[in-house]
């Protein structure tokens, strides 16, 4: 059964690494939580490693710089890890490839004009190209103006009659922000899927993302691991098939089915519809905020 805590403080003594989200955890996409720098100053005091684990396509240098830039303070040895990470890796080293021929030229669906050739930079095999007649993939690493959705979706039905792969490097479906909830990459995906392509996916739920964090940590029991997460779906389950302990927090993504007000009794029965999302798996801990 799930055991409720206030802060990380009070389940200190079960875990040894700490793996943090991004969206709904840190920070709204604007400003930090109220209490998520008092938790990192926590975690530095205390000795225990800390990983920022995020569904975006950006690199990881890119999101570390951009995480501080929004005045959440990560310390300098604070690891950063991302769903584009973890997916450039595999294509420089060739571990992933869409192509018998070695050339991985991908036709981007980005958020910004220029992200994907930022995210290319110095990959020894993929390369970014602005029409499908070059391409040999599709790669969705964030999710355009609601204006280019429809050009998207149109593109998506071609890329499939070509046989065309869409490698997805941001899982997520919703996200949070300052007044709500935002349609995140994820759900064009799904459409690519529902038009007959084949989906490749990045980062949480999917294990390669866990995997690169559970290497750099050879010597630690994964259920010393801990990830604290505000999706069912995509923090709770990945992390626990895993191996790994998990803690979910009520207040990111789903912090309008948990009232302040609500009792012990009260959030554990909200909480039981929710593992829907993650295959029915709880969680083990679950904290209001991260604190």
């Amino acid at each position: 059964m799930t055991l409720l805590s206030g802060c990380l403080e009070e389940i200190g003594d079960r875990f040894d690494v700490a793996v943090l989200d991004q969206y709904g955890v840190l920070h709204n996409g604007t400003e930090p939580y109220p209490f998520a720098n008092a938790a990192l100053d926590y975690l530095r005091e205390a000795g225990k490693p800390t990983v920022i684990l995020s569904n975006s396509g950006r690199r990881a240098e890119y999101n570390g710089n951009r995480i501080r830039s929004l005045g959440v303070r990560l310390d300098t040895n604070c690891m950063v890890e991302t769903s584009g990470e973890t997916c450039w890796r595999d294509l420089d080293s060739g571990q992933l490839s869409v192509s018998r021929s070695g050339r991985q030229a991908f036709l981007p669906v980005e958020a910004n004009g220029g992200d994907a050739e930022i995210w290319a930079d110095g990959n020894r095999h993929a390369e970014i190209v602005c029409d499908l007649d070059r391409a040999n993939a599709v790669l969705l690493m964030g999710m355009p103006e609601p204006e280019r959705v429809g050009g998207v979706l149109s593109m998506f039905g071609e890329a499939v009659s070509r046989h065309l792969p869409l490698i997805c490097s941001n899982p997520d479906r919703i996200s949070p922000s300052r007044t709500g909830t935002l349609q995140s990459p994820g759900t064009l995906a799904d459409r690519f899927g529902e038009l007959g392509g084949k989906v490749i996916w990045y980062g949480k739920p999917y294990p390669k993302i866990f995997s690169a964090v559970q290497v750099r940590f050879p010597g630690v029991d994964p259920k010393r691991i801990l990830m604290v997460g505000d999706s069912m779906e995509h923090d709770v389950a990945g992390a626990a098939r895993a191996g790994w302990s998990t803690a979910f927090v009520r207040g990111g993504i789903h912090r309008d089915e948990f009232p302040p007000s609500a009792g012990d009794g009260a959030i554990l029965s909200r909480l039981r519809p929710l593992t829907k999302l993650s295959g029915g798996i709880f969680p083990d801990y679950s904290l209001p905020v991260l604190r």
